[in-house]
């Protein structure tokens, strides 16, 4: 019924945020490392 709809939306708009959190995330991890990296290489 319209219970169960709104139900599966609100799960996909949860669903959603919590992929884009997790793109951040993973951005401002794959960042940072790469800056570790890079300081690593330039120090040897």
């Amino acid at each position: 019924g319209i219970r169960h709809q709104m139900h599966k939306t609100t799960d996909s708009k949860v669903a959603k945020s919590l992929r884009e959190e997790n793109a951040k995330l993973t951005k401002q991890y794959i960042q940072e490392f790469s800056l570790t990296s890079s300081q690593e290489e330039s120090r040897l």
